[in-house]
């Protein structure tokens, strides 16, 4: 390999920072606010369609935790739940977040594997039991394989150029983990900001 190339394990390796290290970065101000956003992001993007908001469920299967290495679990678990959704402003897709649900959370918190089209986020943040730990950001090259997710239902005018920005995050649902990654489109993010 030459000088200056990365291998392809490098390439859809993220390398996940914290806010202090974000905070030194260079971005578009509408594309941080967003992603430093530490209130239910499902409600600021509501707030700030033009006209719609709505979340498209892509897929919803049970899967073992390892095949999702992205994910920050604090428990090890066998099988768990992962939900891939869309989160749209006025029919464009702006996040996709990809959320997995160990077993053992799921046995305790049925409701979490019953909320169709209804948004995660306002679900968690109405609870008085749920705390979300600190966020990480990564930004993600297009052969990322959450990138690749995220571009899976995209057609081809909507997919973004370059690499993209993702943050993620661990809640505790009355002490048990939810984890959840969202990749921001930032031409899609300027709709919203």
């Amino acid at each position: 390999m030459g000088i200056g190339y990365a291998s392809k394990a490098e390439r859809t390796q993220a390398r996940w920072q914290s806010r202090r290290a974000l905070d030194e970065r260079q971005l578009p101000s509408e594309l941080k606010s967003l992603l430093v956003e530490s209130g239910s992001l499902t409600e600021r993007l509501r707030a700030n369609c033009r006209e719609h908001f709505a979340v498209r469920v892509l897929r919803q299967a049970r899967c073992r935790p390892g095949d999702f290495p992205e994910h920050v679990l604090s428990s090890p678990s066998a099988e768990a739940l992962v939900r891939e959704v869309y989160l749209e402003c006025d029919g464009h897709p702006v996040v996709f977040a990809q959320t997995l649900v160990p077993d053992t959370t799921l046995s305790a918190h049925p409701w979490l594997a019953e909320l169709g089209g209804k948004p995660l986020g306002h679900a968690l943040f109405v609870r008085r039991d749920v705390t979300r730990l600190p966020f990480e950001y990564a930004e993600l090259s297009r052969d990322h394989s959450l990138v690749a997710s995220a571009f899976g239902a995209l057609e081809a005018g909507q997919v973004p150029d370059g690499k993209l920005w993702a943050r993620r995050s661990q809640f505790l649902v009355n002490g048990m983990p939810v984890s959840v990654n969202e990749v921001f489109f930032l031409t899609a993010a300027a709709r919203v900001s």
